[in-house]
């Protein structure tokens, strides 16, 4: 007895001419989508009852549909007195995103991300972190190097 094994199909066997442009152009669209990062490697002090700027991104262009995930992180935060620090992710100034670290005296937290998905109004859309210290005394810091950056990330996913 002999085996004979089955036909493999061809692609296009599998998939018509229909859903094939359907997957082209989502490549397309997924090859024209937004995404940058900016990073800071420089420690930024001073963080106490106004707001500092951590990190900026590059302006988005805003149509009211494309919706961006905007993402802020940093590698640790401290301060010498404990105390509460509040972080917040902006959209032209305007906060979309907050979230809050406690800092033990002359100790660090990390800052695991903070996260947002937004859909900006139609023009130029700059998006900021920013931190500032809401409960306590003393300048908080924020540390940053090359490797374990200061960073705001927006990638636009629709």
């Amino acid at each position: 007895m002999t085996y004979v094994a089955p036909a493999v199909p061809s692609v296009g066997d599998l998939i018509t001419a229909a859903q094939g442009a359907v997957i082209a152009a989502d490549l397309t669209d997924l090859t024209q989508r937004t995404q940058t990062t900016t990073n800071t490697t420089t420690a930024i002090t001073g963080i106490a009852g106004t707001d500092v700027v951590l990190g900026t991104a590059p302006s988005v262009a805003g149509d009211g549909v494309k919706t961006f995930t905007v993402t802020g992180s940093f590698y640790s935060l401290g301060g010498s007195v404990a105390g509460v620090f509040t972080l917040k992710l902006k959209a032209n100034g305007t906060v979309i995103r907050t979230g809050l670290k406690t800092v033990t005296p002359n100790g660090t937290t990390d800052c695991g991300p903070i996260t947002v998905n937004h859909t900006p109004g139609s023009g130029s859309c700059v998006y900021t972190l920013e931190a500032v210290r809401s409960t306590g005394t003393a300048g908080g810091t924020c540390t940053a190097s090359a490797t374990d950056p200061i960073q705001i990330s927006v990638q636009q996913i629709a």
